[in-house]
């Protein structure tokens, strides 16, 4: 259907809170979260008006096009850009050492391998086990945030698993990324945990 395909991978560098609306309660404008498994996400349409109206400050025309527009009498013209939701990839967990880890899981990285296949991305070559127990969490060599084979994430503490598979996910997301203190970070203090764990 469309000839260019492309991935973004949006890094977060100070809070980012995408409100669902106001509700009553003690929060006032929670969260955004997927339906089904309850992890916080962009929708698409935020994504598509941040990216308007960059474009829109310098040529309104090319925004037109690029992202549509209404016409007279009340139709409105599609763009030619479709986005995807932003769905999370790595989220940031205080560790004891290392002030935080990059956590993730194995359904989160299993989705995002299906995302890579679908714009026939090189970087969805890697596989990844399930893991069946709640108090272990995958790690590979050389990571910061361990001692004595253990890991404390916020009040947490749970026993590691080395694994080479971990290696060559993060060597492929090593190629994306360019400042090298990131790519060390990236490297050292990612850890899988279950899915429960995750959600």
């Amino acid at each position: 259907m469309f000839g260019i395909k492309k991935l973004i991978l949006f890094n977060a560098i100070s809070s980012v809170h995408m409100g669902s609306g106001s509700k009553l309660g003690v929060v006032d404008q929670p969260v955004q979260r997927e339906a089904h498994t309850n992890f916080p996400y962009i929708p698409s349409s935020g994504i598509k008006g941040g990216f308007r109206e960059y474009v829109d400050e310098d040529n309104k025309d090319c925004a037109n096009i690029l992202f549509g527009c209404e016409e007279e009498g009340g139709k409105s013209k599609p763009g030619e850009v479709i986005f995807t939701d932003a769905k999370i990839l790595f989220f940031p967990v205080k560790s004891l050492f290392g002030v935080f880890a990059w956590v993730t899981s194995p359904f989160v990285l299993s989705r995002f391998k299906e995302d890579l296949k679908l714009i026939n991305s090189t970087l969805s070559n890697f596989d990844i086990d399930k893991i069946n127990e709640d108090n272990k969490v995958y790690e590979i060599e050389g990571n910061s945030l361990i001692k004595d084979s253990k890991i404390t994430l916020e009040d947490f503490t749970f026993d590691t698993i080395e694994t080479d598979k971990l290696n060559n996910i993060l060597n492929n997301f090593n190629l994306i990324y360019e400042e090298p203190l990131f790519k060390e970070k990236l490297i050292k203090d990612v850890v899988i945990v279950s899915d429960e764990i995750f959600k």
